[in-house]
């Protein structure tokens, strides 16, 4: 929408204050809410009645409001990468720490591949942030990691419902099979 005014533009005599602006800014528009944990508990807003508002044809309509949707429900599935880690720990008795290692023991390893798909699927991080904050591996780790999982799901028909802890019990549980992950690989064992 182009009105033809000039967009304003705030110009700096130094680092030091454009960075103090910013975080006034940012201080005016959150004022905390990140941080303070009352902020992501969910608001409990009464009802709001619908208003006649007059239209542009002079007609009253009637606008339903929709109401105010907080943080903590975007975010309500939105588990940390050491979240799922914990769970992962909990579920397998394989310790956070070995997680995290370079082992390559096949029961870590298939611990690790369900770290990688749960962090994946509920962390909302990209596979280059999931795999830093698994003892800073590569992002085709984790994505190897993910579609290992997502192939011993589709085999044996896995019912991945429920919590992320139900989930990794029940991967954990299972027999995983021999399967192979794209053209020209061979098995997984």
């Amino acid at each position: 929408m182009a009105t033809g005014a000039p967009i304003p533009v705030r110009e700096y005599a130094s680092v030091a204050e454009m960075r103090r602006h910013a975080l006034e800014v940012k201080a005016r528009l959150f004022s905390g809410s990140l941080t303070n944990s009352n902020a992501l508990a969910p608001a409990i807003l009464p009802p709001v009645e619908p208003k006649p508002v007059k239209s542009i044809w002079g007609a009253p309509v009637i606008v339903e409001h929709q109401p105010i949707v907080t943080l903590a429900q975007v975010h309500a599935d939105v588990m940390s990468v050491a979240d799922v880690t914990r769970v992962v720990a909990a579920a397998t008795g394989i310790t956070k720490a070995q997680l995290r290692s370079v082992q390559r023991k096949f029961d870590v390893a298939r611990a690790r591949h369900i770290t990688c798909w749960l962090a994946a699927k509920h962390s909302g991080l990209s596979l280059n942030q999931v795999g830093a904050r698994l003892g800073g591996r590569d992002h085709t780790t984790v994505l190897y990691g993910e579609r290992r999982v997502a192939a011993v799901i589709a085999v044996l028909g896995l019912d991945m419902s429920g919590d992320p802890h139900r989930q990794a019990r029940v991967l954990w549980d299972a027999d995983w099979p021999k399967v192979v992950i794209g053209p020209g690989r061979r098995p997984c064992a």
